[in-house]
């Protein structure tokens, strides 16, 4: 499942993870400090609440450092299926949310001057149809 080295991994040390040895009390408490934790942890700290992050491993080892790291804001259904699904104003939507969601995680690693290096890359999705999928099954 890992290959190479994960851009998780850029840092030469993991970061600090001190014992919890006494009991603590919090807005919020995250079981998990890979990519949705801290996610999920940076949005509850903005909104003024008190969190606290616990995870047996250092951060972003887990199953985030097994990731590829690339963000695509494609969804996995066609506009078309999830049209005849949701109708075209939902479906829109969807991907509209999609988008946002990868442009607003690139502006919040710019706006915390995160380590590590964001590129664009241009995608291209080829989609044959169930006749095709059939043939690579096969």
């Amino acid at each position: 499942m890992r290959g190479g080295i994960s851009p998780w991994f850029v840092a030469a040390t993991p970061p600090p993870r001190p014992a919890l040895s006494e009991n603590l009390t919090c807005d919020a408490l995250i079981v998990g400090a890979g990519i949705t934790g801290s996610l999920v942890a940076e949005r509850l700290t903005r909104q003024g609440l008190d969190v606290v992050i616990v995870d047996r491993e250092h951060p972003g080892r887990g199953s985030t450092a097994a990731s590829t790291s690339m963000l695509l804001w494609e969804i996995d259904r066609p506009l078309v299926e999830l049209t005849a699904m949701y109708g075209f104003e939902r479906a829109a939507r969807a991907y509209r949310a999609s988008l946002d969601a990868v442009t607003g995680l690139i502006s919040l690693v710019r706006d915390h001057k995160l380590p590590g290096e964001i590129r664009n890359k241009r995608s291209l999705a080829l989609s044959g149809g169930r006749q095709l999928r059939s043939r690579i099954a096969r």
